[in-house]
This record gives C-alpha cells, structure tokens and sequence, in this order.
C-alpha cells in the first residue's frame, strides 16, 4: 500500500475514488484504450453529416452605399429538416480609400434563403493616412441556425459607405449540416 500511496491520492479508508487523483505521469504499461460507450449524460446531436464549400470564382468590387450581391453558396439538401446548419465564410478583403477617404467604412451581411440576416460585420479603419493606400485583412462571418425547409442556399451582400471593398477569390462560404 505504500508504493500505491505514492502514485495516486485515497480516501480515508484506503478507496480511489472519483474525486482521488492518479498522476498520470505515473502510469507504464499496456494500459486499456477508452471507447468512449460508457458515457452518459451527453447531449445528442452536433454529428456532421456533410459538408458544403463554395469559393468566389471572380474577385468582386463596389463603391456603392446600397447592399447588392456579392455571392451565392451551392445548395444544400438536409437529411432532415430538424438538423442545423452551421455556415462559416471567410472572405479575404482589400480596404480602399479609393481617392475619397482616409476612414474606409464597409458592411457584409449573411443572409438565409428567406432573407433573413444572420451575420453582419461591420469593416472600417479610423485613418489610414492616405485616401489612395490600400490594407488587406481576412473578415469571418459565422452562423449556426435551423432552416425553415431541407433545400438551403445563402447569399452574402456588401456594400461601401465611404472608399471601396475588393472581396479577392481566395474568399469562400461553407456550410455544414450538423444532426440535431
């Protein structure tokens, strides 16, 4: 008992318990591989079951102070209509004064297949010192909701309030059905 003492902590009665701690440090050995089956009170759902990814073919550009189009994904048809969909879009950007500014101020919206916003952000940079310099950065949006049908598209909008966003083709959307 002494040795065993040494290598893990026991209760008063000589018991490892669950709130006893065992130095893993100190284990050698062929020790048993987990499976994980046993365990319980875990939450259900979170499996992937696919994976949906849309680059930006054209690198696309605007001045324009009203939201339009900047891309659309590739639909995805859910195994059913109770699972999730987590969309993740990276967009890779240029930020111009274009002539105009020194305080470039740009918008990105996410939006459903009905329309609905589900992500914005919000690009500006408070002096860039020259009205013609140009900054590049790496913009994430993210959303993670249950459609309202199994057949889903999403659409990303931009527009400029002050100098011009470039969105380049390194950009991409990807959506993952997620089961419930």
């Amino acid at each position: 008992m002494t040795k065993a003492r040494t290598l893990a902590n026991f209760d008063s009665s000589g018991v490892l318990t669950s709130t006893s701690s065992l130095d893993a440090t100190k284990l050698t050995g062929a020790l048993p591989a987990l499976n994980g089956s046993a365990l319980t009170n875990l939450a259900a759902g979170g499996k992937v079951l696919q994976v949906n990814k849309t680059n930006l073919s054209t690198a696309q550009s605007t001045t324009s102070n009203t939201y339009s189009l900047l891309m659309t994904s590739n639909a995805i048809t859910l195994a059913s209509s109770s699972n999730s969909l987590l969309v993740d879009v990276d967009l890779d950007i240029e930020r111009k004064g274009n002539a105009t500014t020194t305080t470039p101020e740009l918008y990105v919206q996410l939006k459903d297949s009905a329309g609905n916003v589900k992500d914005t952000r919000m690009i500006y940079f408070s002096n860039m010192g020259n009205a013609n310099a140009r900054l590049t950065s790496t913009v994430r949006l993210q959303a993670l909701y249950s459609p309202s049908s199994t057949s889903e598209t999403v659409t990303l909008h931009y527009k400029s309030e002050q100098g011009k966003l470039v969105v380049n083709t390194t950009s991409s959307i990807t959506i993952t059905e997620l089961a419930s």
